[in-house]
This record gives structure tokens, C-alpha cells and sequence, in this order.
């Protein structure tokens, strides 16, 4: 008895490789062109809204790039450099009006630290500068 013919692998791998193209214009014919631009446009917004989830740490596939943690702690050493700064000016003006300038800005700095960093900061004196 013959066996039957054996079809080629070339020739199977063609026909796997027609599938997904018969598949896309299948779905192109059964949908409307309206309705595939309204697709499209979905899946640019959840697509978008998924990669701001994952890049800011709201999914438990990632922790994020940027924690607030890290964020905090960045900018009390940033306020800390900032009151420093401006105090060491402030110790060195001798006009009184622009050392009660100096002395407001100082005191709301100070209160933004004092609330971020959940501590009271110490104010150097004048000759510790």
C-alpha cells in the first residue's frame, strides 16, 4: 500500500504564515472603518493610562522610577541648602528692611521644612556663619 504524499514544510510554513493575514482582513472586513478608528483610539488610551500606571509604581508589576520617598528626602536636602543659603545673607545685610525681607522668606521656608520633614529645623546663629 502507498503512503500518502507528504506535504512539504515549506509549503506548511507558508500556510501558517497566511493565517494571521487571512485573520487581519477577515477583522478588517467585518468591521467598519468608523468603528476601528474608535478602536484604535481606546487602545491608545488605555495603553497610555497603562504606561503612567507602571512607570509611576500603581501596578504590582512595578515600583515605579520615581518614589515619593525619594522625592522628599530630595527636596529637604534641597530646603536645608536653601535656608542656609539664605541665612548666611541675611547675616550679612545690614539694612533693616532688607534684613526683615530676608527674616519672612526665612520663616516660611522653615515652616515648609518644618511640615515635610515632620522636625523642627535649627536655625544657625549669625556667627556660626
Amino acid at each position: 500500500m502507498e503512503s500518502p504524499p507528504r506535504k512539504s514544510k515549506q509549503g506548511l510554513w507558508q500556510r501558517m504564515n497566511e493565517v494571521p493575514k487571512t485573520l487581519v482582513q477577515l477583522l478588517l472586513d467585518l468591521v467598519p472603518e468608523r468603528a476601528r478608528v474608535r478602536i484604535v483610539a481606546c487602545l491608545a488610551f488605555l495603553g497610555l493610562a497603562f504606561w503612567i500606571a507602571y512607570s509611576t509604581g500603581m501596578t504590582p508589576l512595578s515600583h515605579g522610577f520615581a518614589k515619593a520617598d525619594d522625592l522628599n528626602s530630595l527636596r529637604l536636602d534641597v530646603d536645608q541648602s536653601g535656608i542656609s543659603e539664605l541665612r548666611a545673607q541675611e547675616c550679612h545685610v545690614t539694612d533693616q528692611k532688607t534684613r526683615q525681607f530676608y527674616t519672612q522668606i526665612l520663616t516660611k521656608r522653615i515652616t515648609d521644612y518644618q511640615k515635610l520633614a515632620g522636625q523642627p529645623y535649627v536655625l544657625p546663629s549669625c556667627d556660626d556663619e
